[in-house]
């Protein structure tokens, strides 16, 4: 899927949007490595947050062509070295908005706006939106190339998409038809109750409170790297009563992953919250408001899920003491 990839999309979204589009990959590579919707902690003194895009590598280059995955304009550029995107560009393409962000500079046809920009405003943050079709922009076109201005730890590919609106950050993943690697693996390798961490293998796991709060260590791997799962779901006695699926984000709920991860989270540690008091968008299922108090035995199942349909399970029985 190098080069000129045309792939012909018709996906229902879970917000109803129907999207198809002739895209092109933003880099040369096709296999990702950030995930969707993945934990953040901030070095730029922000609140931790989600990762609203994926990543492609450059492998720590600077200067690789980043290019646009559909036809659209030029909706907007930022200019700023240290917020957490750095040097962006926002592209209004047909169904959703495109955003290419950390770029080192910008493409030969916005470089000039840019600099003249920086010129009148130096050592600013600049943002400026641009009137619709003003400047159009083919697929495959050169809209910057990779950097590492704003909150970020080495050059790579940062794409999102978001809806028309600007509301709605969407999972590229699905959209892209990006590459299953071929070495993926599904990992649960822990389990914490009420603050206890036990392996997933663990058979039977004492609990003392009423409604025990239950979180999942839990990830995607190939070769060195870590990614978060697509869907994480929770059943107890054959009911299902958990369930996260990073489809899409809303930009209100940007710094709310301590909702979804739990402490002790990072870029490559992910603990699921089987519980919250919070109806984000990833949350697709919370019936722990049905269940007063737990039964003093369950059995609980645990299904992890990966973005291309790969399904890892564990089983274990919560006995209280």
């Amino acid at each position: 899927m190098k080069g000129k990839t045309i792939i012909a999309l018709f996906l229902v979204l879970s917000f109803g949007v129907l999207i198809a589009e002739i895209l092109y990959f933003p880099s040369p590579q096709t296999i990702i490595s950030s995930g969707f919707g993945e934990f953040r902690p901030s070095s730029s003194g922000l609140m931790p947050h989600f990762h609203l895009g994926v990543d492609f590598p450059t492998y720590g280059r600077e200067g690789v062509e980043i290019k646009a995955i559909s036809d659209g304009y030029v909706y907007k550029i930022e200019i700023d070295e240290d917020s957490i995107y750095g040097y962006t560009v926002y592209l209004k393409n047909r169904d959703f908005i495109s955003l290419y962000a950390h770029l080192s500079t910008f493409g030969e046809r916005l470089k000039p706006i840019a600099e003249s920009l920086k010129r009148e405003f130096p050592n600013q943050r600049v943002e400026v939106t641009f009137p619709e079709g003003e400047i159009f922009v083919r697929a495959g076109e050169i809209v910057g190339y990779s950097g590492r201005t704003g909150d970020v730890l080495a050059p790579h590919c940062h794409l999102e998409l978001r809806d028309l609106e600007n509301k709605t950050a969407l999972n590229p993943i699905p959209i892209l038809n990006a590459e299953r690697p071929d070495d993926l693996e599904v990992v649960i390798d822990e389990v914490r109750i009420d603050g206890e961490v036990y392996p997933a293998t663990s058979g039977v796991i004492p609990f003392k409170s009423d409604i025990p709060k239950i979180e999942v260590s839990a990830y995607l791997t190939y070769g060195t790297t870590v990614i978060n799962p697509y869907e994480v779901t929770m059943s107890i006695d054959g009911r299902q009563v958990y369930k996260i699926a990073f489809d899409s984000i809303k930009l209100s709920e940007f710094t709310e992953a301590y909702e979804v991860y739990g402490k002790g989270s990072t870029y490559r540690k992910y603990w699921f919250k089987m519980y919250s008091n919070e109806p984000l968008s990833v949350i697709k299922t919370n019936a722990w408001g049905d269940i007063p108090r737990l039964a003093d035995r369950v059995t609980v199942e645990v299904t992890v899920k990966s973005f291309w349909d790969d399904v890892k399970k564990i089983t274990f029985e919560l006995v209280r003491r």
